[in-house]
């Protein structure tokens, strides 16, 4: 029988070569991916980016790697802050959609917080040529705000220590009620539009003044800030009627564009009525003016009048009393003033034909008087004496042997005129 020979395994060695190249593969390995994380916060390697240059007036400090951000996004970040020809200058490597940006755009350096991490707001321009890659935006068209800490380092220890004040109760005040705040803020945005068109149209200079007219006027709220602060629950009371009847105010609302011209016409109809009123109001402008004089001398009288007032009461209290029988009176003699009334009444002609000759009947009572006055001793009789003759009955004219004949034109003169008519001889 053949004896088999028995073959025995043998183990493989790999060579010498062969270890020093997984070596050296690791070791490549682990120098990339250190390069890579060197390398990476300056930009992933194989990802395209679009670089800018920005000079700055004054950059706040910003930093190597801090956020660049545009609209509320990140878009990139800053690499290499350094200083050219006095100039403070930053490449801000963004993303490559955003290329090209325009000329016209600026740059605004903001902090991220109130410990001092700032960021680079981008505010994207509609106008200018497009900005290459490499090109720069001139410090012109960038700025940087203000730190909250460096505007309170500039305050002295007690307005410090109002602003903490103001700045816990405004805390405590806006606890609780974040959806409020974020609803008034979503509604605050068309009207800081607004307010910054508005601020653009005021002339330079008068910012301060508005701020000192501002302090001025919390200066002097300051004192009744409590009463204010117990006003707003009144405040929001009134409000909240209207919010209940909105559906009235609604529906008010919607009616009113059909009401508007019939109250057009409505008001087109009370011109007249307001341009009178204003003839008025001018015309009784001499009035008004006047009325404050009168108003004194009305007011000095009635102060002066009081005592005769006064006594005047006591008048009236006897007229009071005699006014019965002053009425008892006149109702008992009525009765006898209808005949008197009657005899008035009969003797008025006669008084209407009498009353213009008062003339000739005080003339002739004077002359009766006379004619009465004198007499003899068998006692007074009248001393009336008709001569008769032909030249008093036939009223002739002419020389007699009296003497020259006087007589009147017009026997029957009209009232008042006897003894002045034209007289002939």
């Amino acid at each position: 029988m053949r004896q088999r020979r028995s073959r025995k395994a043998v183990a493989y060695r790999p060579g010498r070569l062969r270890y020093l190249g997984q070596g050296a593969f690791g070791l490549a390995v682990l120098i990339g991916l250190l390069v890579f994380g060197i390398n990476a916060p300056n930009g992933i390697p194989g990802r395209s980016y679009y670089e800018i240059d920005v000079a700055f007036e004054d950059a706040d400090n910003i930093a190597a790697h801090a956020q660049v951000r545009m609209g509320g996004r990140i878009v990139g970040q800053v690499l290499r802050p350094r200083v050219e020809d006095g100039e403070a200058v930053a490449t801000l490597q963004l993303s490559s959609d955003l290329e090209p940006l325009r000329a016209s755009t600026r740059v605004m350096v903001k902090p991220r917080s109130a410990i001092g991490v700032r960021f680079v707001e981008l505010f994207p321009g509609a106008a200018g040529p497009p900005l290459a890659a490499g090109q720069r935006i001139p410090a012109s068209q960038t700025g940087a705000t203000r730190p909250l800490d460096e505007a309170l380092g500039t305050l002295d220890a007690r307005t410090r220590d109002q602003t903490r004040r103001f700045l816990r109760e405004l805390g405590t005040g806006m606890a609780g009620r974040g959806e409020d705040l974020h609803d008034t803020i979503e509604g605050a945005t068309p009207m800081l539009h607004d307010l910054r068109r508005v601020m653009g149209a005021v002339p330079p200079g008068a910012g301060g003044a508005m701020v000192r007219g501002a302090d001025t006027l919390l200066s002097a709220a300051d004192p009744v800030r409590d009463a204010l602060a117990d006003g707003f629950p009144a405040e929001a009371a009134a409000m909240r009627v209207v919010r209940d009847a909105r559906e009235e105010l609604h529906a008010t609302l919607e009616a009113a564009p059909e009401a508007l011209p019939a109250t057009a016409a409505g008001l087109a109809r009370t011109r007249p009525l307001v341009r009178a009123v204003d003839r008025f109001a001018r015309e009784s402008l001499p009035l008004l003016r006047a009325a404050p004089a009168t108003l004194r001398h009305a007011s000095l009288l009635l102060r002066e009048g009081g005592p005769t007032v006064r006594a005047a009461r006591t008048t009236l209290r006897d007229a009071r009393a005699a006014l019965p029988p002053t009425l008892d009176l006149l109702d008992r003699i009525q009765p006898e003033l209808e005949p008197l009334e009657a005899t008035m009444d009969a003797a008025t002609p006669l008084l209407r034909e009498l009353a213009p000759r008062h003339c000739d009947l005080r003339n002739m009572l004077g002359g009766w008087a006379s004619m009465t006055s004198l007499g003899n001793a068998a006692g007074n009789y009248l001393r009336f004496n008709v001569p008769v003759s032909a030249e008093s009955v036939q009223a002739l004219n002419g020389i007699n042997d009296i003497g020259p004949l006087r007589i009147h034109d017009n026997p029957y003169p009209a009232p008042c005129e006897a003894g002045t008519e034209k007289v002939g001889r």
